[in-house]
């Protein structure tokens, strides 16, 4: 038995929605200068879970984007002891990348996710709405390390909330690494299976609530896998149509799917080093996985189009997980303590947003915030619904 994954690639560039950066700069954070809070941070307290949502189809045309509510993420297929799988390079940064692509605007999807399948909800107590993408760039920097990649971010203040979303600093170089492919994405693709119904989706998304230290965070996360299949039971469409939000920048809202409350799995190819363990505990520990299933290539190459997958080793984190947040909580209080500086800098601008920008490959450079030339560029709609 053969398996063959990872044979699709970016067709082309999308429409681009590109932030100014116009603005003077209003400060420089360095990372020495942040005093840990003095809450703990721990993912102990839990988590619950606002809604979710399924990126429909790969059409490369950003204006028709449709997504599944609630949708569901696709299940973890385990490897058989002898089975061969090949993966193939697979390119589809696009699919996952509407977040890079429309800044704030971006978290319209999760707003209309979490519409129909909380319809009571608010923002009212919510410090802090970001991406956990965003959130590894700020780890990275309340941590010393060095960028590898410069750090562009859209800053908004909703009332008394932060919003925070990712922004492609050189959409020329995020295009061509797009392009170029990965065996990551074709080993997620051999090792998973959609659930019926939704064979077409392209990725997953969930909107978590937890705290973190003082603050209360939603964080907009995507998700590999569900370790394994649902009960029967739990697979009942949760879909309220009452009061829907009919505005610029929403996805179509394809009604399928099911809230999946099983665990998550993170499925990447295995690196050797502490760096790589450092790598999934802390993605992990952000998403609230509780899983990794990890793969092994018998070889890689630069060059190589395709490559056989040797073996692939699954681990429950939760203890691993634990014993990283212990080490790193200095770290993770200054994150914190960044959160709610940065809160206080945007209030006090005109418009109540910001850019925010770090230089790549530099050791020890600030985070530089930026006045925006642009309101927010949310609807209104949106705002009096969450906010009140």
């Amino acid at each position: 038995m053969e398996r063959m994954a990872g044979t699709e690639a970016v067709d082309s560039k999308p429409k681009l929605f590109m932030p100014e950066y116009a603005g003077r700069e209003i400060a420089k954070i360095a990372a020495d200068s942040l005093l840990p809070c003095e809450a703990a941070v721990s993912m102990e307290s839990g988590h619950r879970q606002l809604g979710s949502y399924s990126w429909l189809g790969s059409n490369s045309d950003y204006t028709k984007r449709m997504i599944y509510v609630p949708g569901a993420p696709p299940i973890y297929i385990p490897k058989e002891k002898h089975e061969r799988i090949v993966l193939r390079r697979f390119s589809a940064g696009h699919r996952k990348g509407f977040q890079f692509v429309e800044g704030l605007k971006s978290l319209v999807p999760s707003f209309q996710a979490i519409e129909r399948l909380n319809p009571n909800y608010t923002f009212n107590h919510i410090d802090i709405i970001i991406f956990s993408a965003a959130m590894t760039d700020f780890f990275t920097f309340c941590q010393g390390e060095i960028h590898q990649k410069r750090v562009a971010l859209d800053v908004s203040l909703i009332k008394d909330t932060l919003a925070i979303s990712r922004t492609p600093a050189r959409w020329d170089l995020w295009f061509e690494e797009a392009r170029r492919g990965t065996f990551g994405l074709a080993f997620q693709r051999g090792l998973t299976k959609w659930p019926k119904g939704l064979e077409n989706s392209s990725s997953h998304v969930r909107i978590l609530e937890y705290k973190f230290g003082d603050l209360n965070l939603a964080v907009i996360c995507g998700v590999d896998a569900s370790i394994r299949w649902p009960e029967e039971g739990s697979r009942t469409v949760i879909y309220n149509r009452s009061n829907e939000l009919d505005v610029s920048g929403s996805a179509q809202v394809v009604p399928c799917g099911f809230t999946c409350r099983e665990p998550a799995v993170e499925l990447k190819l295995f690196r050797p080093g502490p760096d790589f363990s450092n790598f999934i505990l802390r993605q992990t520990w952000m998403t609230r996985t509780a899983y990794a299933a990890l793969g092994r290539l018998q070889e890689q190459h630069k060059i190589t189009s395709t490559v056989e997958l040797e073996d692939v080793m699954i681990y429950k984190l939760d203890q691993w997980q634990l014993d990283w947040e212990r080490d790193n909580q200095v770290v993770l209080r200054k994150m914190a303590r960044l959160f709610s500086r940065l809160r206080e800098l945007v209030r006090n601008t005109g418009r109540q947003r910001a850019y925010i920008t770090r230089q790549a490959r530099a050791q020890n450079t600030p985070l530089q915030v930026h006045h925006s030339a642009c309101d927010i560029p949310l609807e209104e709609a949106h705002i009096k619904k969450f906010w009140k």
